[in-house]
């Protein structure tokens, strides 16, 4: 999963900039990444059905499943060293190339080397993304091994294959978390720039989340298999549990592939765009981003375009550090003023709510934004704090997935999916995951389903149902215009049965009055 950052050119000695992507440069390359990937997504989608397997409910009835279980492991550890083989295999060709014209790679990279060949931390700059890929394949292979002895022909040998997954995971986090570390090294504005650049990860939004998506995978299955341990492994939901952090891993792998084939798509772009591919030539794979390129090569010069490139790249880095250093704050005061009716003397005046809140927008790609949120409120002399990390990909025009991760007094993680079905009806459905029992049981307070349709232009109406705990069915209808809106709301449950109706009405750029009865 790495994105090399050196090029090849078999018909001249010379190595081109470093910025430039391998895979647009050569076709066959194309070949390559698509090879590449879809070994990926293979062993991620085995590594799904695997985890399947291991579920208390799955092997009960049918104890094949587990034979199923190592079976599909093995596959696709098979399938992730195949993928890492190919990487390294790539690796080491672009290095003998360098190594038989190091005289001219020495030069013409002469701006990016910061120490000699002959030193140290020169040998070091030079081998770091092989010493990188290297420990991914190393991860794979303890994949594959510990995947061999979960099939339960070799159950004698189960332990020494947990461990052997355990290492496996960890250098697999490690790996692709080196591998993020570099990318928000490389400016390639500026080659000889090696500082740790948030803005550096966000112009390879692919192969950032490839990378990210691949070291959380290593993460949840190196505690689940920790958990799978007989020392933790007591009872069916401690196996249900790892085998939980099993699936989602997979998943996260599954996602990693699924952003380089995102790479691939837009070097099969590239490539058979005759304007992309010279706007490429000229500038790099960064030119590419950049609206208005069409009608610039068509009418300018190629200096002309160097200067409009610098302009409009200026600009949109302008926006994008206005987006991201404009955040919205809020506080709020409840004050105690009952003091100052019923006493004759000095009243005595309390806070007994104050809440700050902050909160943060970055709009990472078209698709993707991250949302940061602060929360401090004290109340009767108690404070609560709360820090909340959401992530959003827009799918397409009529759906969305967020996921949210809370830290706080119980921390928890809580996922969303909206889907628009019409013009005027959409559906949506969340659910949260918290951890009680000093965090060694998970919990959900169970889904929210909810049915949203437009009667008309300022009517509309909703239906929700909850599960799980605590369980109802709720009604709701609302008129909203620009000065006044009513609602009006019935809910069916076993613990709480009720109807309200809610009325508000705005006073711009001063107040809302709002009446409640319930």
């Amino acid at each position: 999963m790495e994105s090399t950052t050196y090029t090849e050119t078999v018909e001249s000695v010379d190595v081109d900039e470093t910025n430039k992507p391998v895979f647009v440069d050569r076709r066959q390359l194309l070949v390559w990444r698509i090879f590449h990937g879809t070994h990926f997504l293979l062993g991620g989608l085995c590594f799904i059905a695997g985890s399947c397997m291991y579920f208390t409910t799955v092997y009960g009835p049918y104890p094949k499943a587990l034979v199923a279980g190592g079976w599909l492991f093995t596959i696709g550890s098979l399938f992730f060293l195949l993928a890492d083989l190919q990487e390294w295999a790539h690796y080491l060709h672009s290095y003998w190339f360098c190594w038989f014209h190091r005289e001219e790679y020495e030069i013409s990279n002469s701006d990016v080397f910061r120490h000699t060949r002959s030193s140290p931390l020169g040998l070091w700059e030079r081998s770091e993304v092989g010493i990188n890929v290297f420990a991914s394949v190393c991860g794979s292979i303890c994949y594959l091994i510990g995947s061999i002895f979960f099939i339960p022909a070799l159950s004698n040998y189960l332990i020494a294959g947990d461990w052997l997954f355990i290492v496996g995971s960890a250098l697999i986090f490690l790996s692709q978390g080196w591998k993020v570390f570099r990318l928000s090294r490389m400016n390639p504005d500026d080659k000889t720039d090696h500082k740790f650049r948030f803005a550096n990860i966000l112009r390879d939004a692919p192969t950032f989340f490839a990378d990210t998506f691949t070291g959380f995978g290593g993460v949840f299955y190196f505690v689940g298999t920790i958990l799978f341990l007989p020392r933790f492994n007591l009872s069916d939901f401690d196996e249900n549990r790892a085998s939980i952090l099993f699936v989602v891993g997979g998943c996260c792998f599954t996602l990693g592939a699924m952003d380089l084939f995102i790479e691939i798509k837009n070097a099969y772009d590239i490539l058979n765009d005759p304007e992309k591919r010279a706007i490429y030539d000229i500038i790099g794979m960064k030119g590419l981003k950049t609206e208005g390129w069409e009608i610039i090569t068509r009418t300018k010069t190629s200096r002309e375009i160097l200067d409009e490139y610098e302009r409009l790249i200026k600009e949109r880095e302008e926006k994008r550090f206005n987006q991201i250093t404009n955040p919205n704050s809020s506080v709020y005061a409840t004050i105690n003023l009952t003091d100052i009716f019923i006493n004759d003397g000095l009243p005595k005046i309390e806070i007994t709510d104050f809440n700050v809140e902050q909160n943060i927008d970055i709009s990472l790609t078209n698709q993707d934004t991250t949302t940061i949120n602060a929360n401090v409120t004290i109340r009767n002399g108690r404070g609560i704090g709360t820090l909340t990390t959401s992530f959003r990909r827009i799918f397409s025009d009529l759906s969305w997935f967020r996921i949210d991760l809370i830290f706080g007094q119980r921390p928890y993680i809580g996922l969303y999916y909206f889907r628009r079905i019409t013009q005027k009806l959409h559906a949506n459905v969340h659910t949260t995951f918290s951890l009680i029992k000093n965090r060694k049981t998970i919990i959900t307070s169970g889904f929210i389903f909810s049915l949203n349709y437009q009667l008309t232009h300022n009517l509309t109406s909703s239906l929700q149902w909850k599960t799980g705990r605590n369980s109802f069915m709720k009604g709701i209808l609302q008129y909203d215009k620009q000065k006044w809106m009513i609602s009006s709301a019935i809910q069916l449950g076993f613990v709480n049965t009720f109807a309200a109706i809610d009325g508000v009405y705005k006073f711009p750029d001063i107040c809302n009055l709002r009446c409640s009865l319930k």
